[in-house]
């Protein structure tokens, strides 16, 4: 006997599509259709209660975000169409105020009812990402401007309003990418040293919001490599920030305490990891030498901080962004993608930047231990991007100092690290059939791993990633007499 239909989809708490498609389209025609008598005016309860039921319908979608997906666009337009409308009145207000003389006419925004806009727009970046978010943003070359001068004219101390910074930095990393040089667009003068006003603005309002706490740091990171990463950016801007930042990681590095200044490490670090991602390879390996140095110094701080205390003075974070940091570094000096005929080739990048990849992969490999998870989990995904482009004789001898991980002197990280690490390495098909033999017999022993410690126990979490390097080998390996 089939059972009730409506019983069945009412006791199914997954989601197939958008249900409230209908009534959040017409909320929104509500919400940008009001029309208030100042824009320094406080919005009624009927727009907050309008605003509030959109952004709860949204966190419904949390876990299956990939279901608004069809719908984004068709959501983010009216908002994003009337943020434009009123930054157009902002800009012709702001031009009547000139011509009439006024003493101080570029004062503090406040509009309350643009920053529930914005508070929509993170709402989406907070259930979908924003990574897919921003690319939808509107990227008309005459955007540039508006959203530069209504993003200086934010209040970094309203800390209710961080939501409309937080999406103008990321509308201005998109912004950021025009093919057209900046100059061309840049209303102000050139100055006589060649820096264009505009873009000195960026990284001057980038700089300071790297050491915020919250989102906008985030932001600011993302918004800033996308502006350096650029080809016409590297003689000017690139160099002299990137000797700021190794400047102040110099300071913290040679410091006894980096909890002064977290926050701007933290900035510096996230910021300096999406330029690594985002530049152009060639164009970065010379541009890196400028603050490697000074982050090996601070990554062996970490790591030294890390191994030496069982409650170190860095964060977890610093941690995690140093492992990512220095992984994306070392995969600067390799070739994109290693193949056969192109060995040779590889072979001669490696000899030029030997010492620089030695110490990246090191230092990577010396991040499996850590205290905390996510350092750990990053430092595998680290082991298995640098090792899928190095030839045979270098990734054997990494596979093989993450497999001297496995012995009873190391704790429970070390182990839980390393199977993470060797189901990394299987995944990407980098461990090859002489390593199995070992890589067996150390995944049985991490699959046994338990510590007794008083009246309680550890080792779950190695017996967990042992059984998931082994899945990770596929069904062929894992019927390998090895295995009987």
């Amino acid at each position: 006997m089939s059972a009730d239909p409506s019983l069945e989809s009412d006791s199914c708490s997954e989601r197939r599509f958008f249900e409230e498609r209908e009534q959040v389209r017409g909320l929104l025609q509500k919400l940008t259709q009001t029309r208030l008598p100042t824009p320094e005016s406080d919005v009624d309860r009927d727009f907050l209660a309008a605003h509030s039921s959109v952004t709860s319908t949204l966190d419904k979608y949390l876990e299956q975000s990939h279901l608004l997906d069809p719908f984004l666009h068709e959501m983010l337009d009216p908002i994003v169409r009337e943020i434009k409308r009123v930054m157009a009145e902002r800009a012709q207000a702001q031009a009547q105020d000139q011509a009439e003389g006024v003493a101080f006419p570029c004062q503090v925004y406040r509009n309350p009812r643009l920053h529930k806009l914005f508070q929509l727009v993170y709402h989406l970046c907070k259930v979908r990402g924003y990574k897919t978010v921003v690319k939808l943003l509107p990227h008309e070359v005459s955007d540039f401007e508006p959203t530069l001068q209504l993003l200086q004219s934010q209040d970094r101390a309203d800390h209710s309003a961080w939501e409309t910074r937080y999406v103008l930095l990321l509308w201005l990393s998109m912004l950021c990418l025009v093919p057209f040089d900046l100059n061309t667009i840049d209303s102000a003068a050139e100055s006589s040293n060649g820096a264009i006003s505009i873009v000195s603005n960026i990284v001057t309002l980038c700089k300071d919001y790297l050491s915020d706490p919250g989102a906008t740091q985030v932001a600011a990171a993302v918004c800033l490599s996308r502006l350096l990463s650029r080809p016409d950016m590297e003689q000017h801007y690139l160099t002299q920030f990137l000797s700021w930042a190794n400047r102040e990681l110099m300071t913290v590095s040679e410091g006894k305490d980096m909890r002064v200044l977290q926050f701007k490490v933290t900035g510096i670090m996230l910021c300096l990891a999406h330029i690594a991602k985002n530049s152009p390879r060639e164009q970065h390996i010379e541009a890196s030498r400028i603050y490697f140095a000074s982050v090996m110094k601070l990554v062996a701080h970490l790591t030294e901080d890390d191994a030496r205390s069982d409650r170190p003075s860095s964060s977890t974070l610093h941690r995690k962004l140093s492992v990512k940091l220095v992984q994306r570094l070392g995969l600067l000096y390799l070739l994109p993608k290693v193949r056969s005929w192109r060995y040779s080739r590889g072979l001669r990048s490696l000899e030029l930047n030997m010492q620089s990849l030695g110490l990246t992969a090191g230092s990577t490999v010396t991040s499996m231990p850590s205290h905390a998870q996510v350092v750990r989990w990053s430092a595998a995904k680290g082991i298995g991007r640098i090792t899928g482009r190095l030839p045979y004789e270098f990734a054997d001898d990494i596979v093989q100092s993450v497999l001297e991980l496995f012995v009873a002197t190391e704790g429970d990280g070390a182990w839980h690290g390393a199977s993470l690490a060797l189901a990394e390495l299987a995944r990407r098909g980098v461990l090859l059939p002489q390593r199995l033999p070992d890589a067996v017999e150390c995944v049985a022993n991490a699959l046994k791993y338990d510590i007794r410690k008083g009246t309680y126990s550890i080792g779950s979490h190695p017996r967990c990633l042992g059984t998931r390097k082994d899945r990770s080998a596929g069904p062929a390996t894992r019927h390998d007499s090895h295995f009987s």
